[in-house]
């Protein structure tokens, strides 16, 4: 009885390890993915208008939202939200740095998020969410919850899975997260010794892309996405290691790339590559500086290098009314000028140049609207203005 009593616990351990599987790799989503790479030019290039920012109390260091029927000028040094109208009217700023109802504590602005009930979300850079009402009054601040406490060690390798790994990534002005429903999606990044961008070949086949945080929590509910096989060409661009991505709400879709990736995943809402399509950019210098180590400080100086000499993907803007994917690119130090496609239905039908650093932000009808430029002295700043007819 009692060799009976074992062989079954046996059996059952046997059924429960067997019955385990992997975390998918990359290649398990990535390998075998139907691309299209379709061509239909209709737009030789862009004619650019502009409004004028200046003689307003601004740093002129920020970044642009659009929402609704206006432009907000983000000024994240001094913590002040402009309000523009299309036809260059700047109102009053909203917030600023401070403690009463209508001002935020939170350091910076490191994103500014409208939600579906016209209150919007501010969140600072220490995993500090700051809810605003569509009074523009404060309503609470909460801290993110990565529903983690085990610790990774150092000298480990440790479990892709573990929330406790990543953290998000901060570079304000650039890092953008996108509303689906309930939850914000922000791209996570992970700098363990043995578990990084620049010295670890499994970082780039396993770890994860993007943290699913539910706003009215503020958990993080899951972890997803996988880099793309793109990064197995190279050995180590840490330097340029990161995602573009937005969401197609009607469609429970996002549009997902990679600053060295040519291609454009169509991702279901889990991130997991549906199908894929894109071309390259014109005249991108894609002769990156490559490193393997454990220095940063090496790899920062390698990127302020590259960052001028080179291109990358930068920027992926999918506008649902017109049904639109752009995808902004730098091409490097060669070029006078940087590049912008526009995809309709999955098809190429504008390559076009664009100002260097040029990004499309948002629409309101009848005009595109781009990010941010302030002048050399930081006295004044513009925003692009374009149309598309048809």
């Amino acid at each position: 009885m009692m060799i009976l009593k074992y062989l079954r616990i046996f059996l059952l351990i046997l059924l429960v390890v067997c019955g385990k599987t992997d975390p998918p790799q990359a290649k398990d989503y990535y390998e075998g993915i139907l691309v299209s790479q379709e061509r239909d030019i209709l737009i030789p290039q862009i004619n650019l208008d502009s409004i004028i920012l200046e003689n307003i109390p601004s740093s002129f260091v920020g970044y642009i939202r659009v929402f609704s029927d206006t432009v907000f000028f983000v000024d994240y040094l001094q913590n002040r939200v402009f309000p523009i109208t299309i036809d260059g009217k700047i109102y009053p700023f909203r917030i600023g740095t401070g403690k009463s109802p209508k001002e935020f504590f939170g350091g910076v602005i490191h994103d500014f998020t409208f939600l579906a009930d016209n209150s919007f979300l501010i969140q600072g850079t220490s995993w500090d969410l700051h809810f605003f009402s569509d009074q523009w009054e404060f309503i609470e601040m909460k801290r993110v919850n990565w529903q983690s406490s085990e610790p990774v060690a150092e000298n480990e390798i440790p479990d892709p899975q573990n929330p406790y790994l990543y953290s998000f990534n901060y570079i304000t002005g650039r890092d953008k997260c996108r509303l689906l429903g309930n939850y914000i999606f922000c791209e996570v990044s992970s700098f363990h010794p043995l578990f990084n961008m620049i010295n670890s070949r499994d970082y780039y086949r396993r770890s994860k892309l993007i943290a699913k945080l539910d706003v009215i929590s503020g958990v993080v509910v899951d972890l997803l996405g996988l880099r793309s096989l793109a990064f197995e060409n190279y050995e180590f661009i840490g330097h340029f290691s990161r995602a573009i991505f937005d969401v197609a709400p009607a469609k429970q879709q996002f549009f997902l790339g990679f600053e060295p990736d040519p291609l454009i995943y169509v991702c279901d809402s889990s991130f997991k590559p549906i199908r894929a399509f894109g071309l390259n950019g014109l005249q991108m210098n894609q002769n990156y500086s490559t490193y393997k180590g454990n220095d940063f400080n090496e790899v920062e100086k390698i990127f302020r290098k590259d960052q001028v000499d080179c291109g990358t993907y930068t920027s992926l803007e999918y506008i649902e009314e017109r049904d639109l994917l752009f995808r902004s690119y730098s091409r490097g130090s060669h070029s006078h000028y940087d590049g912008l496609q526009i995809y309709r239905n999955e098809v190429l039908i504008a390559d076009v140049d664009v100002p260097k650093g040029f990004k499309v932000e948002g629409y309101l009808a009848p005009y595109f609207i781009s990010s941010f430029f302030q002048d050399s002295l930081y006295e004044s700043g513009k925003i692009y203005l374009f149309q598309l007819d048809f």
